[in-house]
């Protein structure tokens, strides 16, 4: 049986224009003008090592405008195993997040 080696985590990208100090003529505040609303992209992803046939697989998934939750984990790890075949060792970091509760 084919052993699989997975690293997950999950990250939030907010598509926020950067604002910094600058500098500018004295009583000439510069102004930055954009266009659109700000928006946010959640993903969960996860790289795939298989010692045995020596290849790396990336798997993720994108959501747009909402945080990762519950159901969108337990949807992406269906997913992986639908994918991926044999034993799989998940390393996943210990953020409080990922604690399950029971009573859901």
């Amino acid at each position: 049986m084919e052993r699989h080696l997975v690293f997950l985590d999950e990250s939030g990208f907010l598509l926020v224009p950067s604002i910094v100090r600058t500098w500018a003529a004295k009583g000439r505040t510069p102004f930055i003008r954009v266009a659109g609303t700000w928006n946010k992209i959640s993903a969960i992803s996860a790289l795939s090592l298989s010692p045995k046939q020596k290849c790396m697989s990336l798997y993720f998934q994108l959501h747009a405008n909402k945080n990762i939750r519950t159901e969108q984990v337990v949807g992406f790890l269906r997913h992986l195993l639908r994918h991926i075949h044999g034993t799989i060792f998940l390393l996943w970091d210990r953020s409080r997040t990922h604690i399950y509760n029971a009573r859901h």
